[in-house]
């Protein structure tokens, strides 16, 4: 989407126009939204055409069913991306995972696939526990395989030696190489003082991305059958993703109140933002 005030001046600079054409091609947003308001409410002449998925006609009827099958029916991206709704990002964001959990739960054969293990790590503070999370990969599928929280305030040699036991902890459920710590890049400073343990894993700095691409994508990876959890390995980031809500009053903001665990959703969402295919 464009900036509010690019758009009203690109059509202001055609105000001498005697055919005066400009197009403007959308995806739907809540509808309350700027656009909404402030330009296509209030301009005259607009002529304005709403468009589905299914109008495509370069699309065969098996790309559609595809595509369908890659969505929640109940989520806001279904609603507006296939259904070209106006609707607001509201309640539970996982809703899939509250009405059906046995369905996201991995079993051990299917850890024993993952080729490769990415550790997610974001610090805590005074008000937020550091998490740590490992995610397995294979076949475009991610296991959520292991998860803890630190408590707040607890240094960061505390966290090295959790960290560490953590690593070791990991190699006895799988023989999948670790390729990496995926830490939060925020605090350079522990991770600089990480980097002198030695932990025999390297500790980079994290591609966050913004959050709400991270959702997307976890939902359609949950969505296609694509995305568990190993338990009771997992349980800290399973419950994160259980209670996971929209905030109310930012639209398209994940809530974080200090009383929904987010920090296990940060080091979750960091194992996989650094491989860049998954968000093609």
């Amino acid at each position: 989407m464009l900036n509010e005030d690019f758009i009203k001046e690109s059509i202001d600079r055609t105000i001498n126009s005697k055919y005066k054409k400009v197009f403007h091609d959308l995806n739907p947003m809540w509808a309350e939204h700027w656009y909404y308001n402030n330009i296509l409410n209030s301009y005259k002449g607009i002529n304005y055409c709403h468009f589905v998925i299914t109008d495509n006609n370069a699309l065969s009827d098996d790309v559609i069913k595809k595509l369908f099958s890659e969505y929640n029916k109940d989520s806001v991206w279904f609603k507006r991306d296939i259904l070209g709704q106006r609707i607001a990002s509201e309640g539970i964001i996982f809703k899939q995972i509250n009405e059906r959990p046995a369905d996201y739960i991995a079993n051990y054969e299917q850890v024993k696939k993952c080729h490769k293990i990415i550790i997610g790590l974001d610090f805590g503070g005074s008000k937020s526990n550091t998490a740590i999370v490992a995610c397995g990969f294979f076949d475009k599928t991610i296991i959520v395989i292991k998860s803890i929280l630190i408590p707040t305030n607890s240094t960061i040699v505390f966290i090295a030696q959790k960290l560490k036991e953590f690593i070791s902890d990991l190699k006895q459920i799988t023989t999948a190489r670790i390729v990496s710590v995926q830490a939060d890049n925020e605090n350079q400073i522990a991770i600089a003082t990480l980097l002198t343990y030695r932990l025999g894993v390297p500790i980079l700095n994290c591609n966050k991305r913004k959050i709400i691409e991270r959702i997307r994508l976890k939902e359609k990876l949950l969505n296609s059958k694509q995305y568990f959890f190993y338990m009771p390995d997992a349980k800290t980031a399973l419950e994160s993703s259980k209670r996971q809500l929209w905030s109310d009053k930012n639209r398209d903001t994940r809530l974080d109140d200090g009383l929904i665990d987010i920090d296990s959703a940060d080091a979750e969402e960091y194992c996989w933002t650094s491989i860049p295919f998954l968000f093609i």
